[in-house]
């Protein structure tokens, strides 16, 4: 079938052309942009990626190594690769039956772990405030991990790592902020990204914008050669899906953070598209698939279709424009990773690995328009 336009979570979602030049122009500034405001603390470090301050804190912290790090079975491989790399090992906690962090499981394992890192998966809220209770008791660390959004305050964790990267709750292209409740550690010898670095990810809403905007008219070949050119960089690296750290570690550079308070300072218009986006779709996946479970975070980062055709679905989705991967349906993504380099015994989180297996997540974008949710219902 042709397709004029692709729908999707993962090309681009919230950057458009203008981001790209605006990050351009904000190269020429000398000095840092203040997040304080956004962040609600004056204790952050901004870095090229969001991975490294995972890195950052364990070298701060130094938490014994015969104590594991506990991570949800259901994540992205980098968030433990920089744990791996520095000879922890990991303590793989099974989810509920929506892919969230079971405090059920810790619990059973609390006496395993020096440090809990938390996602709110999909954007979906993450009963933080448990675990840190259960935590606290066991001299634990928390961290918050908000790639999928985050809350306010350090009442419920010790410190907070987001991520701007490509299809994040709030998105530079590249990027992450570490936030801690008071300054532990001196990073003033962070190296600054280097141009290449920061033009990619400069470059990469606007290759995307042209390459959406005419995707039945070369728009998919041109994004083809864009790659090959290494102009778009890959999310995770061959390395990582190994366990290895593979960024190195550097500061958000000038450009970059110009994209991001851009962002960040016009979140509210962004959450109101969101809001409008799932209200569609929960009407038209209401009447397209009566008998599934549809969750909607409060955030609307995501709307969530529980469903045991989760792989028929976003074939047939794929083929009338809609691109729904996310995640490959592997409890420790993307698929291709090395589970026995990353400490994970198939089978010993039930709960992560069938829901890994059974949903299909529609995107609220700003890529994403009321007709496109319309032409869904219409095609599939």
């Amino acid at each position: 079938m042709y397709v004029s336009k692709l729908v999707s979570n993962q090309l681009c979602p919230d950057l458009c052309f203008w981001d790209g030049v605006r990050g351009l122009g904000g190269c020429l500034g000398r000095h840092d942009l203040d997040f304080s405001d956004s962040f609600g603390s004056d204790h952050y470090i901004l870095l090229n990626v969001a991975r490294s301050g995972f890195g950052l804190l364990i070298d701060a912290w130094q938490l014994p190594k015969n104590k594991k790090i506990a991570l949800p079975a259901f994540c992205c491989c980098v968030m433990a690769a920089p744990f791996l790399s520095r000879g922890y090992e990991i303590c793989w906690i099974d989810t509920d039956e929506n892919g969230l962090f079971s405090n059920k499981d810790l619990n059973t394992k609390i006496d395993q772990v020096s440090l809990v890192l938390v996602p709110h998966i999909f954007g979906q809220e993450a009963d933080l405030e448990s675990i840190y209770v259960l935590a606290q008791k066991n001299g634990v660390k928390v961290v918050e991990d908000g790639a999928h959004g985050w809350s306010e305050g350090f009442d419920f964790c010790d410190a907070k790592l987001l991520s701007f990267g490509r299809e994040k709750f709030v998105s530079c292209g590249s990027g992450g902020a570490l936030i801690m409740k008071s300054k532990e550690r001196s990073v003033k010898n962070i190296k600054k990204s280097s141009v290449f670095w920061t033009l990619q990810y400069l470059f990469y809403p606007v290759i995307w914008s042209l390459a959406l905007a005419c995707w039945g008219f070369g728009g998919r070949g041109m994004s083809y050669v864009a790659g090959k050119l290494k102009l778009l960089p890959r999310a995770v690296t061959s390395a990582e899906k190994r366990g290895q750290e593979d960024v190195k570690l550097a500061k958000l550079a000038r450009g970059l953070q110009t994209v991001l308070k851009y962002q960040l300072d016009h979140l509210d218009s962004l959450e109101s598209h969101r809001h409008k986006m799932a209200d569609a779709w929960e009407d038209v996946l209401g009447k397209l698939f009566p008998e599934n479970e549809i969750i909607r975070p409060l955030s609307s980062f995501r709307v969530i279709l529980k469903t045991n055709q989760a792989l028929a679905l976003r074939s047939r989705a794929k083929a009338i424009g809609f691109d729904l991967r996310e995640w490959d349906g592997v409890p420790i993504a993307p698929k291709g990773v090395s589970l026995e380099a990353f400490g994970y015994q198939p089978g010993s989180c039930p709960n992560a690995e069938h829901f890994a297996q059974h949903y299909v997540t529609f995107p609220t974008n700003r890529r994403v328009a009321r007709k496109d949710i319309e032409r869904f219902k219409k095609l599939y």
